[in-house]
C-alpha cells in the first residue's frame, strides 16, 4: 500500500469504527515509519518501525523516544529541514516530499514523507508524520552522479590530453625551431598538468653538465639557459631527479611546511650560500614537484620538471599524464635533429650536385674556349675565314659559359630568379645548352620583358630546364626550337626538336614529363607533349590570367 493510499484509508471522512480498527492494526503493523506530534512538536505515539527508525538514526545526544517527547528534543538538528513542513501542515496542507535530508549530529538521512493535518471539530491539532527510510536509494543515487561525475571529468581530461597531443604533433609537422616549440611544449604540459611551472632540461653526459632549454613560472629561480655543472644537484636537491632519469623513473613528492623547509636551508650547512637563496625561493613558491625522463633512442637526453603551488595526491593518471608528454616532447627533439642532419645532407649534395655542373659544364666549356684561343691566332693567319668560324665557336663558348654560371646563380640563390625577367632566364638555359651540346639551338622571343608571378616564372623556367635536359639526354636532335610568347595576361612556352621522338600511346611516361606536368598544374598552366617516332617532340605550356583563364572558359 503506498502512502497516498493509506493516507486516504484512514483519513476518509466515511471512515466508520470497524475501519478504525483496521487503521488501528495497520499504524502498528505498518513497514512505515508512523508518528502523531501535537502542536508544539511534541510526540504523542510511535508505531514499532518509527521505534526502529529511532534506534538506527537518533543522536546519542538527543532524548530518549518516548511518549510526550519533544521532536526536535529527540531528533536535535531536525528542525532546520523539517519546521517550515509542520508548520504548512498545521495551516491545514497535506505536504508530500521526496528525499528530504535530516541532519543530526553526524548521522545524515534522507526520507520519503506524508505530512497530515490531524483535525477535531474541524481544527487541526497535531501532525500524522508517515515516513519512509530512503537513505541508502539517495546514497547509492548520489554515488552513481558523483561516478558519473568523476567520468565526465576523466573523459574530458582525456579529450584535452588528445588535444594537447594532437597539439603538439601539428607543432612537430609545423618544423618550428627547437627553441620555439620547447618553449611552447613546457607552456602546454604545465596547463594540462595544472602546474605552476615546469622546467625542461637536457643531460649533458659528456661535459657532466645540465643545461636548461626551456621554462616558465621559473623567474629568480632558474634563468634561462643556464648551465649547471651535475654535481651542483646535489646541493640544489636535484640528485634524486638526476638519479631517477638515468633509470628512466619517474619522481614526485610534495616539500615540507614552507616554514620548517625553509629554516632547514637556511641552516643546512651542506648548501653553499651562494645556492641557499634560490633553493629558498623555491620551496616558497611551490609546494611539490613531479619530474618525468626524456629519453631518446633508449638513450638518456634529460627531463621535465613539474612544480605545483599546492601540495598534489600525485595519482597514477597525473604521472602517466607526465611521462606521456616527456615521450611527446622526446619525439620531437629526435624529429628536429634527424631535420637538420637531413637538411646538412641536403646541403652536402647540393654543394656537391653544383660542383659536378661547375665540372662538367662550365670547366669543360672554358678549356674548349681556352684551347681555340690559344690556336685561333695561328688559323686567322693561316686561313681568315676559318678563322671566322672559330671566333664565332669562341663568342658561342664563352656565351654559354657565361649563361652556364647565371644558371647555377639562380640556383645557389633562389631570390635571383625573381628579379630576372622570364625571357633573360629561359636565354641562359638555351646558351648553356648550346655550349654544353653544340646543339644549335633557334630561341624565339615575343616579348623583351616579362614579369609574371614568382611561382609562374619558376614553372615556365623549371619546364625549359627539364625539356632542354630530356633532348641532351635522349633526342639526339640537330635542330632545337624554343618558343616564348607573351601578351599583356598570358604566356605561351614551345619547345621542339627534330630527335629520336617517341609513341606516345604505347610508352610509359618517364619522369621527367610527369614533373613537367605536376609544376603546370600546380601553376594553373596546361600541359602538353606530341610526338612520333622519328619525328620529334613538341612540348607546348600555355598559362593565363586567372581572371582571363575564367573569361575564357566561358
Amino acid at each position: 500500500m503506498s502512502l497516498q493510499e493509506f493516507e486516504h484509508l484512514l483519513f476518509s471522512p466515511d471512515s466508520d469504527e470497524e475501519q478504525h480498527t483496521l487503521m488501528e492494526m495497520i499504524f502498528d503493523r505498518m513497514p512505515m515509519g508512523m508518528a502523531v506530534l501535537d502542536r508544539n512538536f511534541n510526540i504523542q505515539r510511535y508505531n514499532p518501525t518509527w521505534v526502529d527508525y529511532s534506534k538506527k538514526y537518533a543522536p546519542p545526544d538527543g532524548k530518549p523516544l518516548s511518549p510526550g517527547v519533544n521532536y526536535y528534543d529527540h531528533l536535535p538538528g531536525a528542525k532546520p529541514a523539517t519546521l517550515t513542513l509542520f508548520q504548512r501542515t498545521l495551516a491545514g496542507e497535506t505536504v508530500r516530499v521526496e528525499s528530504v535530508h535530516l541532519k543530526s549530529g553526524d548521522i545524515d538521512t534522507y526520507w520519503d514523507a506524508i505530512l497530515s493535518p490531524l483535525t477535531k471539530d474541524g481544527e487541526v491539532v497535531g501532525i500524522l508524520n508517515v515516513s519512509v527510510d530512503v537513505t541508502e536509494r539517495v546514497r547509492l543515487q548520489q554515488e552513481l552522479e558523483q561516478r558519473v561525475d568523476e567520468r565526465t571529468q576523466e573523459i574530458e581530461q582525456r579529450r584535452q590530453v588528445a588535444e594537447s597531443m594532437r597539439d603538439i604533433i601539428r607543432m612537430i609537422n609545423s618544423s618550428l625551431p627547437l627553441e620555439e616549440f620547447l618553449q611552447q611544449a613546457v607552456q602546454m604540459a604545465a596547463r594540462q598538468l595544472g602546474a605552476a611551472a615546469c622546467a625542461l632540461h637536457q643531460f649533458d653526459l659528456e661535459n657532466n653538465r645540465l643545461i636548461n632549454l626551456a621554462s616558465i613560472g621559473m623567474e629568480g629561480i632558474l634563468d634561462s639557459h643556464a648551465v649547471r655543472p651535475i654535481p651542483e644537484l646535489k646541493m640544489t636537491g636535484g640528485d634524486d631527479y638526476f638519479a631517477a632519469t638515468m633509470q628512466r623513473q619517474p619522481t614526485h613528492g610534495n616539500y615540507p611546511v614552507p616554514d620548517r623547509g625553509i629554516e632547514q636551508l637556511k641552516n643546512d650547512p651542506t648548501i653553499p650560500d651562494e645556492l641557499k637563496p634560490r633553493r629558498i625561493e623555491l620551496r616558497r613558491r611551490f609546494a611539490g614537484a613531479l619530474s618525468v625522463p626524456l629519453y631518446i633512442q633508449e638513450r638518456v637526453f634529460g627531463g621535465m620538471v613539474f612544480y605545483y603551488a599546492e601540495p598534489q595526491e600525485f595519482s597514477e593518471d597525473q604521472v602517466q599524464l607526465g611521462m606521456t608528454f616527456g615521450d611527446q616532447v622526446a619525439i620531437a627533439i629526435e624529429n628536429t635533429r634527424l631535420m637538420q642532419a637531413a637538411e646538412r645532407a641536403a646541403a652536402t649534395e647540393e654543394r656537391n650536385r653544383l660542383a659536378r655542373d661547375l665540372h662538367d659544364a662550365v670547366t669543360q666549356t672554358l678549356f674548349s674556349s681556352s684551347m681555340i684561343a690559344d690556336v685561333l691566332p695561328t688559323i686567322w693567319r693561316r686561313n681568315a675565314e676559318e678563322g671566322l668560324k672559330r671566333l664565332e665557336e669562341l663568342r658561342q663558348l664563352t656565351r654559354g659559359a657565361l649563361s652556364e654560371m647565371r644558371t647555377l646563380l639562380v640556383e645557389l640563390r633562389p631570390a635571383a630568379m625573381e628579379d630576372t625577367d622570364l625571357g633573360d632566364l629561359i636565354g641562359h638555359l638555351v646558351n648553356a645548352f648550346i655550349a654544353r651540346t653544340r646543339v644549335p639551338v633557334t630561341y624565339e622571343r615575343g616579348s623583351k620583358r616579362t614579369y609574371p608571378p614568382a611561382s609562374v616564372k619558376e614553372m615556365f623556367y623549371r619546364i625549359t630546364q627539364e625539356a632542354l635536359n630530356n633532348i641532351n639526354k635522349h633526342a639526339r636532335a640537330s635542330q632545337v626550337t624554343v618558343e616564348l610568347a607573351c601578351q599583356p595576361a598570358a604566356i605561351r612556352l614551345a619547345v621542339r626538336d627534330d630527335g629520336a621522338g617517341f609513341d606516345l600511346e604505347n610508352a610509359h611516361e618517364g619522369f621527367g614529363l610527369k614533373i613537367m606536368r605536376e609544376r603546370a598544374q600546380n601553376a594553373g598552366a596546361h600541359f602538353a607533349v606530341n610526338s612520333q617516332p622519328g619525328q620529334g617532340t613538341i612540348i607546348n605550356v600555355t598559362w593565363h590570367e586567372p581572371e582571363q583563364k575564367e573569361e575564357a572558359d566561358e
